[in-house]
């Protein structure tokens, strides 16, 4: 920002009186960190391969964002610097896990503050099909045994069967 000052003034009995402008200065603010989208405050069950989002800030050059195990940023498992886009792509190891995170906005000349810091649950480990195997043909359709591994006992599953792999 540019600022400058004059005074405007007026004697008693006299008409309005203005000094001339001071010198221009420039000053930088410390902007503000942009308002997270997603994963939402207190969100429990995210993917372990994901994407945060936040809005994007006028001012920004690019971001920094940081995932972290404890909200003061001590044992940080992301920093990442100059991300030019609002969303940023993570892989996380830990499923059943708390995690922390925060976005500041990066201007070549002033460091500026962080966003609020939000937190997500990641949820469970995807079960691993173990039959069929993949690629086996001539299986007739009224006898397909379907068996899979899931490391978290017995939650409710979805079967999807499809005709292509989408």
């Amino acid at each position: 920002y540019h600022v400058r000052i004059r005074g405007n003034y007026s004697l008693p009995s006299s008409t309005p009186c203005k000094t001339r402008w001071s010198t221009t200065v420039f000053v930088d603010i410390p902007v503000a960190g942009p308002d997270l989208i997603y994963p939402e405050n207190n969100h429990t069950c995210a993917l372990l391969e994901g994407s945060l989002t936040w809005e994007e800030k006028d001012q920004a050059d690019a971001y920094r964002v940081q995932i972290s195990k404890d909200e003061e940023f001590n044992d940080l498992i992301v920093d990442a610097e100059n991300v030019e886009s609002t969303e940023f792509k993570y892989e996380l190891e830990e499923p059943r896990s708390d995690f922390f995170w925060r976005v500041q906005v990066q201007e070549t000349s002033i460091t500026n503050k962080w966003s609020e810091v939000w937190t997500f649950k990641t949820g469970y480990l995807k079960p691993v099909l173990m039959a069929p195997t993949n690629n086996l043909f001539s299986l007739p359709l009224d006898d397909i045994g379907l068996s899979w591994f899931s490391e978290y006992g017995d939650p409710d599953f979805y079967i999807q069967v499809s005709k292509d792999s989408n």
